[in-house]
């Protein structure tokens, strides 16, 4: 089994691609970082380096090598790099060797139902310029994979029923929530924030590459005041559920815990939910937890993501507060209704065919049947 990944190698990669579970079952595992090879400089905290199955790929030449001395007949690739320009000779490579690949679903409820009338305004947005350039990288990119043969993974695993999937799965979000509920890290009543690492997120610095970033100080000191006012009206602590790939020093919503990690448990035991657009969002609505989605100035400055935050409210029945522009106490924190709640559940999150079937499963089936 080999993963081809986008990113440096962390211990959150592990358990997403099951690789204790593989190497238990008695399969050679190989790691290719890829992450050099598309974007020669990346940083992601807690990277795992002392694995003698990691391979860190910076050059095509590497890559095409590696592929050349493997046995190709033997083996299954698990591709998680996005489908673009950049990646286009990887995918040529895999195409041209026939080899057997499986591309995994991890984000499947970040790609939302959207009507053609949100499409056009979006067009109509400071998000044009953005959005033809991608049409355009698109175009070209299908023009590649048209001359050059290149084919689609050979089976596409996904959560959501909005895809063309070849297998269904449950998001790993679902698998935490249903298959490893553990204790709570609190006792006491709280408030927690799904922190989104913002904006200092890697998909931003290195992948999105925006040119220009909102003042994280700023946004921190925003953020602070309103859980000034949380504490003060509910009477109860706000808790920092920090994303994996965070790197914070402690002190950067005040004197407020911060913790890694421990996101689901966070969420499942806590009083309330506040959150900006992320993949966290499943944790509240499985979990059934008031919820407020909340944004900033900064925030909004960013393309394309104060768009996605929108859809994600509106998707769930809700709308959105501008932390810089209304004040604290026109924020609700409510419930989401119950059939928008089972609603996206089914839609993104599991199916009833597998709700109660584990990931490994699944995957282990199609491996051993290779």
């Amino acid at each position: 089994m080999i993963l081809i990944d986008y990113e440096p190698f962390t211990k959150r990669r592990e358990e997403l691609f099951f690789i204790r579970n593989f190497i238990d079952s008695g399969f050679n595992v190989q790691i290719w970082d890829i992450s050099k090879y598309l974007y020669r400089t990346v940083h992601i905290v807690d990277t795992i380096e002392n694995r003698n199955y990691i391979f860190k790929v910076s050059t095509y030449t590497q890559l095409k090598c590696l592929l050349d001395n493997t046995d190709i007949s033997n083996t299954v690739f698990f591709i998680e790099c996005f489908d673009t320009w950049k990646a286009r000779k990887l995918r040529w490579l895999l195409s041209d060797h026939h080899c057997y690949t499986i591309k995994m679903d991890l984000y499947a409820n970040t790609v939302l139902y959207e009507s053609f009338s949100s499409k056009l305004s979006r067009l109509f947005s400071s998000s044009f310029f953005e959005i033809v350039q991608g049409k355009i990288e698109y175009f070209f990119l299908t023009c590649y994979k048209i001359i050059h043969k290149v084919k689609g993974p050979t089976r596409y695993l996904s959560s959501s029923s909005l895809v063309k999937r070849t297998d269904e799965i449950n998001h790993p979000d679902y698998e935490n929530f249903y298959f490893k509920r553990c204790s709570s890290v609190k006792d006491d009543k709280y408030i927690v924030f799904c922190d989104i690492f913002f904006p200092f997120h890697p998909d931003l610095v290195y992948y999105s590459k925006y040119k220009k970033m909102p003042d994280g100080k700023k946004y921190q000191a925003t953020m602070r005041h309103f859980f000034d006012y949380l504490e003060d009206i509910y009477k109860m602590p706000v808790i920092i559920a920090a994303h994996p790939k965070s790197d914070y020093s402690g002190y950067e919503f005040g004197n407020r815990r911060i913790i890694k990690y421990q996101t689901d448990i966070l969420v499942m035991h806590a009083s309330m939910v506040v959150q900006h657009n992320s993949n966290s969002i499943s944790y509240a609505v499985m979990a059934d937890k008031p919820v407020a989605f909340i944004t900033t100035n900064g925030y909004q400055s960013v393309p394309r993501m104060g768009k996605e935050l929108s859809l994600l409210a509106s998707t769930l029945g809700k709308q959105v507060y501008n932390l810089d522009l209304v004040p604290f106490d026109e924020v609700k924190i409510d419930f989401i209704d119950e059939k928008i709640r089972k609603k996206y559940i089914y839609t993104y999150l599991t199916s009833p065919k597998i709700e109660t079937v584990q990931n490994w499963d699944i995957v282990s089936g199609i491996v051993s049947h290779l």
